[in-house]
């Protein structure tokens, strides 16, 4: 049966070392990845609430429309 190595084997050991630095530049990326994630989440409400005021000004306009003639 197979031991799990811990952090200090795995540093040793030239692939250990080379996973430990692949696991670090990963948690990077997706640290990353989610701050994309949560500006283009923010973008979309924006752009969202938008759409809203164009439906509110374009029924408002209809009323107005046929009011004045």
């Amino acid at each position: 049966m197979k031991q799990k190595m811990n952090r200090q084997q795995r540093r040793s050991n030239p692939t250990g070392a080379e996973l430990e630095a692949h696991e670090r530049e990963c948690a990077v990326r997706y640290e990353n990845v989610e701050k994309r994630l949560d500006a283009g989440q923010a973008r979309f409400m924006r752009l969202e609430n938008m759409i809203w005021g164009l439906y509110g000004l374009l029924i408002v306009s209809s009323i107005i429309g046929e009011v004045i003639n």
